[in-house]
């Protein structure tokens, strides 16, 4: 083990290979004390050790910037200036003091940590039992989709896990966090700088004064982008709203809220895209309608809202709303179908339950002023996942403004999460046309009366066979379509997640430096 008394030579050099050997651009003081830590470093004081480890890099820092100065461009130069300014920030933030103490907890317990060892002495004499034992010795190396899908296939109910309701022992516990996490159960925030800028200023405000002086300064402002543009608006008409104080009242109906809430917080926050459509009010699910084309016993679902793509009429989200708790459950059981439905129909068209597993299925629910997110997965052996994104609200008044911004934060995410989903499920199709142009073999129908009879659903939208085709897709055709899967990003530049949390210090160090000048 390593530690600052006996091996700060070790440190330095260790701080010194990582900044000569990594872009200025992409320096992360996180990685190197990442790297350090897994080198073996110990931390013992954590202030001091905090602020000894910040002091070490910024030298190093220093001297690489005095000593190469002529080889750095001017961006690298920025870079450089800032990370040494702001250091006493960045070595104390609460993610690297987060680190700092796993580690040293980790260390700790590591004995209780280890993965708990199943009781083989006793032989079960049921089989399934005795499968599912055999099975959970080898948990803790299995995918994560491998994982939720074992749990699907032993605590699900007809290997479907519904995450809200599933009663799991509890020695799964230490695994589901880092699962969801790796998986991406729940809606991660993901904005610019400029957005949660925004985003930060309004949860500052206090009161409807400050609010509206906020407004008035976003409107001298030139230039801002279209989602700039939707906070601005939101919180103008949400504003306008709580001046009101309609919303105290909790009798209002459902188109009371579509007219006054729904459609300023949420539609407009879809109404840049140039290929997606929004649909509103009572539009047909387009699902249930190729599945009714196809098998006339479907019943025909309406919803209160759809995201669609005009190129292909998919469904890429839906929405239902209602102005109380009442019809909430039959909402919800409706939207698990229909995300039921969709996995299903996307399966058929990707034909392959190893690509299916970087799609996600997504729908919300209204409630009031309350807003939940859906999700549903496909999972290997023909299981499926349902859970909770996320649950968020809109306040009823100025007061609370953070709640608001929150809200906000949550429906920007999102919207890039699904518009990201959509674009790997449109990823996957091409490369699939792409390979049919190239081997002059169109694939079957999907819908031809063999295929669907084989997969075919009742009136109560239930599945009599499996999923996924018999016959996946040629094995390098997965792979490297997983691969370029794994790549893809969003269109966007400059979006940021919480672990770019070194880039927003920076940048809030920048803004109050500028303030004070």
């Amino acid at each position: 083990m390593l530690n600052l008394i006996e091996d700060e030579i070790t440190i330095s050099k260790h701080f010194t290979i990582y900044l000569t050997k990594t872009k200025v651009s992409d320096w992360k003081y996180e990685d190197a004390i990442k790297q350090l830590l897994d080198l073996g470093f110990l931390p013992t004081d954590e202030n001091n050790d905090l602020q000894k480890l910040g002091s070490i890099y910024k030298h190093i820092a220093t001297k690489l910037k005095n000593e190469n100065s002529v080889t750095y461009s001017e961006a690298e130069h920025r870079k450089m200036a800032s990370v040494i300014e702001h250091m006493e920030f960045l070595c104390t933030a609460s993610p690297i003091k987060k680190i700092m103490r796993e580690k040293k907890w980790q260390y700790a317990y590591q004995q209780t940590l280890e993965d708990e060892v199943l009781d083989a002495a006793t032989v079960e004499e049921d089989s399934w039992e005795t499968k599912k034992k055999t099975a959970e010795k080898n948990f803790k190396n299995l995918s994560v989709a491998d994982k939720f899908a074992h749990l699907a296939t032993y605590y699900g109910e007809d290997g479907i896990l519904n995450l809200q309701h599933a009663k799991l022992p509890r020695r799964f516990n230490k695994y589901l966090k880092k699962m969801k996490d790796e998986a991406g159960i729940n809606v991660k925030p993901f904005v610019t700088l400029e957005e949660r800028d925004m985003l930060v200023e309004i949860s500052n405000c206090k009161n409807t004064s400050e609010l509206e002086t906020l407004l008035s300064t976003w409107y001298s402002e030139k230039n801002l982008s279209s989602n700039c543009k939707y906070i601005r608006f939101a919180l103008s008409s949400s504003v306008e709203l709580w001046s009101t104080k309609a919303l105290i009242n909790k009798t209002h109906g459902e188109d009371w809220y579509r007219l006054h809430v729904y459609s300023n917080v949420w539609d407009k926050a879809f109404f840049d895209d140039e290929e997606l459509e929004t649909k509103r009010s009572e539009c047909v699910s387009q699902v249930t309608k190729i599945l009714k084309e196809a098998k006339k016993d479907v019943k025909l679902q309406r919803l209160d809202f759809i995201l669609r793509d005009m190129n292909n009429d998919t469904d890429v989200l839906t929405v239902e709303e209602k102005p109380s708790v009442k019809g909430v459950k039959a909402d919800i059981r409706k939207g698990n179908m229909l995300k039921k439905h969709a996995l299903y129909l996307w399966s058929k068209q990707v034909g392959s339950s190893v690509l299916m597993e970087n799609l996600e299925a997504i729908s919300c629910q209204w409630q009031s002023t309350k807003f939940t997110i859906y999700g549903s997965r496909l999972l290997p052996s023909d299981t499926m996942l349902i859970y909770k994104k996320g649950s968020y609200s809109f306040p009823i008044s100025s007061r609370h403004s953070p709640e608001f911004s929150k809200l906000l934060l949550a429906i920007l995410s999102l919207k890039r999460t699904v518009k990201l989903n959509y674009a790997k499920f449109t990823l996957i199709l091409e490369e699939k046309y792409k390979n049919e142009v190239k081997t002059l073999n169109f694939a079957d129908d999907i819908f031809n009366e063999v295929s669907f009879i084989s997969n075919s659903t009742n009136s109560d939208g239930e599945y009599e066979g499996g999923y996924h085709e018999e016959n996946e897709q040629d094995e390098d055709f997965v792979k490297n379509t997983k691969v370029m899967l794994d790549g893809l990003k969003e269109d966007e530049k400059g979006l940021k997640r919480f672990h770019d949390w070194e880039d927003m210090l920076l940048f809030d160090c920048s803004k109050r430096r500028k303030t004070r000048n």
